[in-house]
């Protein structure tokens, strides 16, 4: 075939790296990030969250496992998924990033080295603190309330 026949048509495998957004959301333990994500998402855009990392490296269904016996898998797996971010490597075209860390400049250096936006949830302590009592689905209330509690002491 002659390769001048060969017309040259413009199309992206992957859309451009520009194009990519990616959000932090960030917020205390039962602020609403999961749910933030949840509604704000569209099918095809990537999630990093802690919680169901872990519950898919202990394969289960649950949606606040202990990370205890898969923490440094699960460390590791983040780290590899936040390095294609970084990279802005696949088809994705939003990436929610999700923290319960109360280190501002932490949450800041990781927005700068994911070219990301920070969202904080703006929920109070005594909001976060009824939630997560209510939810049937957190296997230590009690831990999660002190790390309500924490998060809160420490902004």
């Amino acid at each position: 075939m002659d390769k001048q026949a060969i017309k040259k048509v413009p199309h992206r495998l992957y859309p451009d790296k520009n194009d990519k957004k990616v959000f932090i959301v960030s917020g205390a333990p039962g602020s609403g990030k999961s749910t933030y994500v949840q509604k704000t998402r569209n099918a095809d855009d990537l999630v990093v969250d802690m919680d169901l990392i872990a519950a898919a490296l202990k394969g289960t269904p649950e949606r606040h496992p202990q990370y205890r016996p898969v923490m440094d898998a699960a460390l590791s797996a983040r780290e590899a998924i936040y390095s294609t971010i970084e990279r802005r490597k696949g088809e994705w075209k939003t990436a929610f990033v999700i923290t319960s860390s109360p280190d501002a400049s932490r949450v800041a250096a990781l927005a700068k080295r994911l070219n990301a936006e920070i969202v904080e949830m703006d929920t109070q302590k005594d909001e976060c603190v009824k939630r997560i009592l209510e939810d049937d689905s957190r296997n230590d209330a009690k831990k999660d309330v002190a790390l309500v509690e924490a998060w809160f002491s420490r902004k």
